[in-house]
């Protein structure tokens, strides 16, 4: 069946974070398989938002996220399913996820060596599997408040998508 580029991101990035939902129910799954699957949901959850009705394919990046959290601050539809009622607040309920969702999008294996939940990579002479690193800031099953807010906003989101 035809679709748009916003539609198809926002169709994929609802079975995405469906799998990342399903993976959490079950705490043996090691942490980079959940984080992989939050960093792939929220740039193209991002992406779909950031695409019009109709408009051409995003570009070719993995970021996206953090510029949707600032144009997000405009939208009455994502205040309303966020429970705002003042523009002011829910623009620093959004600047306040912003470090947080830095983090994920970093967690794209794009550039140069770095912590990723998909690929291996070289620190300092170490090979280091995604399996063995902690992602510590980034922990999805002992959630801290920041990581619960930023989840329950990328629920919210697809009230309205």
């Amino acid at each position: 069946m035809p679709m748009d580029w916003r539609t198809a991101y926002l169709e994929q990035a609802r079975s995405d974070h469906a799998m990342l939902r399903r993976l959490l129910t079950d705490k043996t799954v090691p942490l980079c398989h959940c984080l992989h699957y939050l960093q792939m949901a929220t740039e193209k959850l991002a992406k779909g938002f950031l695409t019009q009705p109709g408009g051409a394919r995003y570009r070719r990046t993995h970021d996206a996220f953090v510029n949707f959290l600032i144009i997000a601050k405009g939208s009455p539809d994502l205040q309303k399913a966020c429970g705002f009622t003042q523009r002011r607040v829910f623009a620093a309920y959004l600047d306040s996820l912003r470090d947080l969702a830095q983090d994920v999008e970093n967690l794209s294996p794009e550039g140069n060596d770095h912590p990723n939940p998909e690929y291996p990579w070289e620190q300092a002479g170490v090979v280091i599997s995604p399996l063995a690193y902690p992602f510590s800031n980034l922990d999805l099953y002992q959630q801290s408040p920041k990581m619960a807010k930023l989840l329950k906003f990328i629920a919210d989101c697809f009230t309205v998508a």
